[in-house]
């Protein structure tokens, strides 16, 4: 019976030759009785048969079996390294019976072992010393001789004797050696507590993980220094410099390291409030940080000192401390001051600029001047901008046009003037200005002023050539150039030419009945006007058929030519038997337009909010109204902004229908609701303003409001200007609580049925003030709901002013003192009134010097021809002087109490008036005293103008025979004085 099959065989370990082997003992018979011998093979393939195991290589040496379950154990020598071996086992006994085989066990050995020391160091060197110190240097090791990676540590030791192999382990170690770097890094160590006066030698070795311990380097010496007793020389030319608020500026040459000889380590840099004359005010005084690194000796070095006080004085001193800690001597200790505080308080805002004077290429500005910190001081310089808009924030500032030669601030309190020129006859110009100080420091936008230069003289310097009749026989008329005639009868014509190029935009005015010189015999004189095209075509004509008591020459305000090339004035007299006589003017308008996209006579392409032509503001559209029809125009607002709209139309008289267009306009929100409408038939045009709290995008609706064949072009002005409203800051229902408010400013406010908002201004005599409510909220209940009055300084005493009424709400009072003024704004029905206000200055003019009751003593008109008065008392009269040239067309016009209109005349009373009582009545005279022209009849003989330049209460208009000095008398009709009638007398 053979043995027992071993089932435990284990390969419990292996080296890179040998592999040990473990089992447990089996039988002679099965488990019984003691082997005979064990048979041990092994394979580099795995053994999984009798073939297998009879192929594999007999171990030789196994030990003899033990007593069955006795463990075995046995090392296999002569291995291969680093591979995989397959073994297994049988028992033999006396007979010669095999065992079954073992399982069978595998296993890797391992490989060969690390028997490679890392090279020796070659270039170790001493890079630097001092008498306690040695820096050394090298090439790091690879770990296996040339190859491998970093090795895994140094040991590194000096001798006060040369160094070998035999007495490396007798020199002193080095503690805080590096780590070996990457082959080829270089290292370095320095080696403290050395000996001064002393030489060493160095040598270093490294080794492996093994450890495989390498070669000894080369061998290194240094003889260290005696000790470094000799301290920087004193730093003897310390200096302070630019000063400024917070800083001050050191400057010293370099000493060196042993007196004036080398390179010292380090400053000491320190300050005080008290010169530093002692080791001990040094050690006291207060360090400075982050000193400048030394130079060699004689280098100039620097250092600004940070932090400082303002308005300080402080004393520093400097020593330089070299390796050795060798203490310079204490430098000199000079004294700086910083400058003071910075400027951080900016010049105030300018809140009185105003418009003074006038010429046609002039405008005369006055403020006064702001200091350099508020209303303190000096300023450095002005920043004066010009717009065609309401410069009415920091944003439409700097984007407005510099005005160049502003005058040198002068001292805060100052009144300055400057003249700006180059400007363009008849144009409105929007100025603001601020101020800049030393610091740059930027004062606040000042308030926006409005101005408008005077428009040149027109001289009836053309008179019409006999025959004239037709359009070949034409009167050239020059634009700019006033032509004159008469009209003899009913049948007879003038014709004036003149030339235009397409898309040219005139205005053409008409003297006729307003005519109030006596020679001039007005009297039912109105001319008949048609504007006919290059072709012969009537394109507009003033010529209804029939003629109410009051009815006065007819302007055309604007007409674009809509082609190059001669186009006739056809004059004819309307009825009566006197000689009729004129003048007319084609006036150029620089007027930059969009055109409407929709053809001439067409429909249906913008007819509706949501097919509006898309606009950019500001804008001036030139239209053409179909009847029966609608134009929209949409345009983007970021609220909150102020819209302001403008439609010029025609009366009578248009090529494609007998009647005339009545313009009506809606405005609608961003939400398509309609916010506001303007039905109100005026005259020529319709003009109003409008305050958007909504962003987006706004819509405008232009059509007829019946009554005419509503056919014919129109001119549409759009712009919107930023109305940055502040709010009403409560209490303020009284003048003592009266919020501040200037000209050009918005607020917005809330009042209840007998409640009051008071607000407070600074005018000046002569101010011909508006003050305008605006809707809030898409709903019209300010307009009905407050009203407006205007105070005197005490508060009490209350300023004559036309009150707010219709469309165009807006209350106007002439300032006859200078001073506080108070605005109250009352609620007469209603709850919760929502409004916005805004305060505007229309004119501001001199105020007259009396006495100037006779000629001799006439006040003198400016060069504008404004100014203001009093007609205070019965008898009262104002006389002024001024001067014009041979047939110039003075017109000069008078704002007072609202004027009278007579029945049938185009003229709208709300829109002229000034809060005054009186009823002005203008006479003209030469030098000689001579009566030449007297007004009369109110708005029947004024020109149409618009809310921009409102209508006066009457006008006097006369041709100069002559050139020389000549007199308005100013006088009240009506009223016979009171401490009420104000006036304004404006030349146009």
């Amino acid at each position: 019976m053979a043995p027992g099959a071993t089932t435990d065989l284990s390969l419990t370990g292996t080296t890179h030759v040998t592999a040990t082997l473990t089992w447990t003992a089996a039988g002679d018979d099965l488990a019984s009785g003691d082997a005979a011998a064990y048979d041990l093979r092994w394979a580099t393939t795995p053994i999984v048969s009798d073939a297998d195991y009879g192929a594999a290589t007999e171990v030789e040496g196994e030990p003899d079996p033990a007593t069955p379950g006795s463990p075995e154990t046995m090392t296999i020598p002569g291995l291969s390294p680093e591979t995989e071996y397959w073994f297994a086992l049988k028992t033999l006994d006396e007979a010669g019976n095999a065992s079954p085989i073992s399982n069978v066990v595998h296993g890797s050995t391992q490989p060969p072992p690390d028997l490679t020391p890392p090279a020796a160091v070659t270039d170790l060197e001493v890079t630097a010393f001092s008498s306690v110190s040695a820096t050394l240097r090298w090439t790091a090791p690879a770990d296996d001789g040339d190859s491998g990676g970093a090795a895994s540590s140094y040991d590194l030791r000096y001798s006060t004797a040369p160094i070998d192999e035999a007495g490396f382990e007798a020199a002193t170690p080095v503690t805080g050696v590096p780590a070996p770097g990457e082959p080829g890094d270089e290292q370095s160590c320095t080696i403290g507590d050395l000996t001064p006066g002393q030489t060493y030698w160095f040598a270093l070795r490294a080794s492996d993980e093994v450890p495989n311990v390498g070669p000894l380097s080369n061998v290194v010496s240094a003889s260290l220094p005696l000790p470094d007793t000799t301290a920087p020389a004193a730093i003897g030319d310390l200096t302070v410099s630019s000063p400024t608020s917070f800083t001050l500026t050191l400057s010293w040459t370099a000493p060196g390291d042993d007196g004036g000889e080398g390179v010292a380590s380090a400053y000491l840099v320190r300050y005080a409030t008290a010169p530093i004359l002692t080791d001990a005010d040094f050690e006291a005084a207060t360090p400075v940080g982050n000193p400048p690194t030394p130079g060699p000796a004689g280098t100039a070095q620097t250092l600004v000192v940070k932090n400082l006080a303002p308005s300080t004085s402080y004393w520093f001193a400097v020593r330089a401390v070299d390796e050795a800690q060798n203490l310079a001597a204490l430098s000199n200790s000079p004294e700086g001051k910083t400058a003071p505080p910075p400027d951080l308080t900016a010049p105030a805002g300018v809140n009185d600029l105003a418009v003074v004077a006038w010429t046609d290429t002039t405008l005369t500005l006055s403020w006064t001047a702001p200091g350099d910190d508020g209303w303190s001081g000096t300023a450095a310089l002005y920043e004066i901008r010009v717009s065609p808009l309401p410069i009415s924030s920091e944003s439409l500032f700097d984007a407005a046009g510099a005005v160049a030669g502003a005058p040198a601030p002068q001292p805060g309190g100052t009144a300055q003037t400057f003249v700006v020129t180059g400007l363009t006859p008849g144009t409105t110009a929007y100025f603001a200005l601020r101020a800049r100080d030393e610091a740059g420091n930027v004062g606040a936008v000042s308030n926006s002023a409005a101005g408008t230069t005077s428009l040149l003289p027109v001289t009836l310097t053309v008179g019409e050539s006999e025959p004239n009749n037709t359009g070949d026989t034409a009167d050239p008329l020059p634009p700019g150039t006033a032509g004159h005639g008469h009209l003899d009868t009913l049948a007879d014509l003038d014709y004036w030419s003149f030339q235009a190029n397409a898309g040219d935009v005139f205005t053409i005015e008409l003297f006729g009945t307003r005519m109030t010189q006596a020679t001039w015999n007005s009297s039912n004189a109105i001319p008949l006007l048609r504007l006919l095209s290059p072709t012969g075509e009537t394109l507009l004509r003033h010529d209804r058929g029939s003629w109410k008591s009051g009815d006065h020459d007819l302007d055309i305000p604007l007409f674009r030519a809509p082609s190059t090339g001669t186009y006739m004035l056809r004059l004819q007299a309307s009825g009566g038997n006197a000689v009729r006589k004129y003048a007319v003017l084609v006036r150029p308008v620089p007027l930059p337009l969009v055109h409407e996209q929709e053809a001439a006579g067409s429909k249906g392409a913008n007819d509706t909010v949501e097919k509006a032509e898309s606009l950019t503001l500001p804008a001036t559209v030139y239209g053409w109204h179909v009847d029966n029809e609608s134009d929209c125009y949409s345009f983007e607002v970021q609220a909150p902004s102020i819209l302001r709209f403008e439609v010029v139309a025609y009366r009578n008289g248009i090529s494609k229908g007998c009647g005339y267009i009545n313009p009506r306009v809606w405005v609608y929100d961003p939400s398509g609701k309609l916010a506001l409408q303007v039905s109100d038939s005026i005259f020529e045009d319709v003009e109003f303003s409008w305050l958007a709290t909504t962003s987006g995008k706004w819509t405008v609706r232009v059509f007829d409001d019946g009554g005419s064949y509503g056919d014919g072009p129109y001119f549409l002005h759009v712009g919107a200007s930023p109305a940055p409203a502040a709010s009403e800051a409560e209490p303020n229902n009284g003048p003592a609580q009266a919020n501040p408010i200037g000209y050009g400013d918005f607020r917005n406010g809330s009042v209840d049925k007998h409640t009051e908002d008071w607000f407070s201004f600074t005018g000046a005599a002569g101010d011909l003030v508006r003050v305008k409510i605006y809707d809030v909220a898409n709903r019209e209940d300010a307009k009905h709901h407050v009203t407006v009055d205007l105070f005197a300084s005490d508060g009490t005493t209350e300023i004559p002013s036309s009150p707010p009424e219709g469309v165009l709400h807006t209350a106007r009072a002439l300032l006859r003192d200078s001073g506080t003024c108070y605005i109250r704004v009352k609620g007469t029905t209603g709850s919760g009134t929502l409004y916005s206000l805004e305060l505007e200055r229309f004119l501001a003019v001199a105020v007259e010097s009396e006495p100037n009751d006779p000629p001799a003593a006439a006040d003198v008109l400016d060069l504008a021809g404004r100014v203001s008065g009093l007609i205070a008392a019965d008898g009262d009269v104002d006389v002024f002087s001024f001067a014009a040239t041979s047939t110039e067309l003075v017109t000069l016009a008078a704002y007072a109490r609202p004027a009278d209109v007579p029945p049938g005349s185009d003229g709208d009373s709300g829109r002229s008036g000034h809060g005054s009582t009186m009823s002005p009545k203008l006479t003209v005279r030469d030098e000689a005293g001579q009566v030449l022209a007297t007004s009369a009849d109110g708005l029947s003989k004024v020109s149409a103008e618009s809310i921009t330049n409102p209508l006066p209460t009457l006008e006097v208009t006369f041709v100069a025979p002559a050139s020389g000095t000549y007199t308005v008398t100013v006088e009240d009709v009506k009223g016979k004085g009171s401490p009420t009638g104000t006036y304004t007398i404006r030349r146009r």
